[in-house]
């Protein structure tokens, strides 16, 4: 019977990975609700599933299979998931890995990419403080010291905006977090040459990549 469960329970993780790597917002939430009705929502299926379908989705999109239109529908099937899992992760939720304060730099009203990045960090048991597009370097800073944030995620798509990512740590330094606080960067016009350059300390791809680099901060620095 225990075995039974045990290979249903991961028939169903299996299914809603899959529901939203293939951008089924219905058989998302669908299989969300089977998953609550049933008693086996843990916190683990938020990593395990969600974030496992959104870097299936991230992989296709680097690979060239998938673009922002098909990434986008992956991301309304894991946040409808996410939805239906948020009333019952209250009492389930561990200690957060750790606090992650994200925005895109001044200039750049885009945030489908950022959006996307919180929402799988999110799903990998970090504490998300997604503080909007077009952010002045002040309220980055001031985001970051109130929250005591372990890394700051900066995003930009336009050539334009992406020189404001400097002034951001830049204003770390004057301000006294910047040692506190590791600075990820990333979007379509960064390079890791470019993350070099302004002081970064790291460059990120993709959401996985953020995850990833998220998971080795805490390793080497967190408390």
């Amino acid at each position: 019977m225990a075995d039974a469960v045990a290979e249903a329970k991961e028939e169903i993780r299996r299914r809603l990975a899959d529901a939203i790597r293939d951008m089924e917002v219905e058989t998302a939430a669908d299989t969300a609700r089977v998953i609550t009705t049933a008693g086996w929502f843990e916190m683990e299926l938020l990593e395990t599933a969600v974030a496992a379908g959104m870097s299936e989705a991230s992989r296709l999109y680097e690979e060239g299979e998938y673009f922002i239109p098909e990434l986008l529908s992956c991301a309304d099937a894991a946040e409808e998931a996410t939805k239906i899992f948020r009333p019952y992760m209250m009492g389930q939720r561990p200690e957060p890995k750790g606090c992650v304060v994200i925005g895109s730099v001044a200039g750049d009203t885009h945030d489908i990419g950022k959006n996307i990045v919180a929402l799988v960090v999110e799903a990998a048991g970090y504490d998300v403080f997604d503080i909007g597009r077009d952010v002045s370097a002040e309220r980055f800073v001031d985001a970051v010291i109130e929250k005591q944030a372990d890394a700051l995620a900066l995003a930009s798509l336009m050539t334009t905006s992406m020189n404001h990512m400097a002034d951001v740590i830049q204003l770390m330094e004057r301000r006294g977090c910047r040692q506190s606080c590791r600075v990820i960067v990333g979007g379509k016009p960064i390079s890791p040459s470019f993350a070099q350059k302004i002081g970064a300390d790291y460059y990120s791809a993709s959401a996985g990549d953020t995850v990833r680099i998220l998971d080795e901060i805490m390793k080497t620095h967190g408390n």
